[in-house]
Parts: structure tokens; C-alpha cells; sequence
């Protein structure tokens, strides 16, 4: 295929381990919430294209990708990929900083340095990921692992978990951070059996604290999280998160995003981040082009 084929709706499954953004869950969700998505696919990669209104003016937004066949030569599908983005204002946050100069080639302008995000491997055994957390992270699970705490897990449950789901909605009040609102997380554990899971702590039979993690396999994203005052103090969080990078790593994901890193206003978060064992990978910067505004060059 040399062509660039557009698919309405979000029925094209990625050639790879894709951002969450990438993923055709991802667009389904979005489609139930009355938004409108398109995926492009090409011979040598997808995108997915997320459709918005300025007032009158049309915006697209490609966020972390294309997504890649493996193997394939990356210019030519991200070349036609952009050349077949519908009219209009158009945004992309790539998802691999070394093919900036293609963007850019193609009129687009950097508006947002680039960020990094956390990955963390789960194809090395468990002895592996564990040996490879920082000392102080791995001292908190230990100890984690000794409380009083049962872990369970399952399914989201869009019926009966929106109790969970205005937990985290009242501390994210609390400590002021955004996150994306609980319609689309309903949204999105509707689009399959096995599209979030949440992992729960309790202690003395009250719940300490969860995560939930939504599933793009081979691919998962830490989505969200809640800890209450005993979860606190007895260290759910790092024994969640290890609980379920295990069942993740033998249910056949290779990898757990965690979201990104902010070394500036939370330099904490990203320090837990990281001492989970995780990496940190640099995203290119938020492009933008204008229509008539920008004059594309050739690639050199």
C-alpha cells in the first residue's frame, strides 16, 4: 500500500505497542462521547486523528504518532500521513523526537518544547524489575509488603465503580491536578471486557487506596489512582503498582506508561516514577500549522 487510506471511526488496529492516544480504544471512547475521530492508515504506519472546532475553524490532533510498522522506513508514511491531515488548524505531538525535521519540512512550527513521559519494561522477569527500582522505592515496597493490606483486582465496572472514580475526582480537587474526566473513563471500560482494570488495597476489610490501569495491549497506562490516610500510611501505592505490573507482565504487556514526568512542579511524582524503574522518554515538541500561513520546504 502506497496510499493513504482514511477509515471513519477507529477500526484499525496499530502495527505495534502504541501510545494510548494511538490506540483504537482510545477513539471509540472518544466517539461515544459525541467527539469525532479519524485513523489514517499507510503501508509503513496508523495514525489517529482527533477532530475539534475553534468557533468556525476546523483543528485536528495527531497525538504521539504515527505509530510505525516495524521495520519500515519512517519517512515516506509520516510524509503521507501529514500530506492527507484534513484542512484547517492542525496539532501533533510526535511521538519520536528524531523525525522533527519532517514536521517541520511540512510547515509545521514548534509551539511547546518537548516533554518526557515514564515507561517501565515489563518483559524482564520480576527478580529483574525488581533489582532494578531505586533502593529507597524498593525499602517502601517491603515494607508495603508486609502490611496488613489485601490486593485484589478486576474489571472496571462502569455500573457500579463511579464511587471509586469520585474518590479520585475529590482528591484531585484537593491537590489541584488535572486529569481526564470520569465520562471517559466509563467510556472507555465500555469498549471491551479487559479495557480497564482497577487494583484495590484493603486494610481491616476498608478500602486504603487503587489504581486503575486502562488496557491497549501489548500496551497499559497508569489512568489513575486514589489512597486514603492508611493507605498512606502503610504504602498502597507502590504494592499496587507492583501487583499489577506482575499481572500485566504475565498476561502478555510489555509495557506500563506512567504518564509524564514534570521535574518542575512535581518533582516528587517523577521521583517515584523513576524509582519504579521506569525510563524516561522524550517526546518531540507540540507542533502547529496554520493554514496560508505556512510555507512548506523540502526535506534536507
Amino acid at each position: 500500500m502506497t496510499r493513504v487510506e482514511k477509515i471513519d471511526g477507529a477500526d484499525c488496529l496499530p502495527p505495534g505497542p502504541c501510545a494510548l492516544q494511538q490506540h483504537p480504544r482510545y477513539g471509540a471512547a472518544v466517539t461515544a462521547l459525541g467527539g469525532r475521530v479519524t485513523q489514517l492508515r499507510h503501508e509503513g504506519g496508523t495514525a489517529l486523528i482527533l477532530h475539534r472546532k475553534l468557533g468556525p475553524v476546523p483543528v485536528c490532533w495527531m497525538a504521539r504518532g504515527p505509530v510505525m510498522q516495524p521495520g519500515a522506513p519512517p519517512d515516506a508514511a509520516i510524509r503521507a500521513i501529514l500530506a492527507h491531515l484534513p484542512r484547517g488548524v492542525r496539532l501533533a505531538l510526535p511521538g519520536d523526537c528524531a523525525h522533527v525535521h519532517l514536521y517541520r519540512a511540512a510547515g509545521y512550527r514548534a509551539i511547546m518544547t518537548g516533554a518526557h513521559v515514564a515507561e517501565l519494561d515489563l518483559r524482564p522477569s520480576a527478580a529483574t524489575r525488581l533489582a532494578v527500582q531505586h533502593g529507597k522505592w524498593r525499602n517502601r515496597l517491603h515494607r508495603a509488603m508486609d502490611a496488613p493490606m489485601q490486593i485484589t483486582h478486576r474489571p472496571l465496572d462502569p455500573a457500579t465503580d463511579l464511587p471509586l472514580l469520585s474518590l479520585e475526582e475529590a482528591q484531585r480537587r484537593a491537590r489541584r491536578y488535572r486529569a481526564l474526566p470520569a465520562r471517559f473513563t466509563l467510556a472507555y471500560a465500555a469498549t471491551g471486557a479487559d479495557a480497564a482494570r482497577v487494583f484495590l488495597a484493603y486494610h481491616r476489610g476498608a478500602l486504603a487506596g487503587f489504581v486503575l490501569l486502562l488496557l491497549h495491549p501489548p500496551v497499559a497506562t497508569y489512568h489513575l489512582g486514589w489512597s486514603g490516610p492508611e493507605g498512606r500510611r502503610l504504602g498502597a501505592h507502590p504494592l499496587l503498582l507492583w501487583r499489577a505490573s506482575n499481572w500485566l507482565a504475565q498476561n502478555g504487556v510489555t509495557r506500563l506508561d506512567l504518564g509524564s514526568l514534570d521535574t518542575d512542579t512535581a518533582p516528587g511524582l517523577a521521583r517515584f516514577k523513576l524509582g519504579m524503574g521506569a525510563r524516561a522518554v522524550a517526546l518531540g515538541p507540540t507542533l502547529l500549522r496554520l493554514p496560508c500561513l505556512t510555507r512548506v520546504r523540502p526535506v534536507v
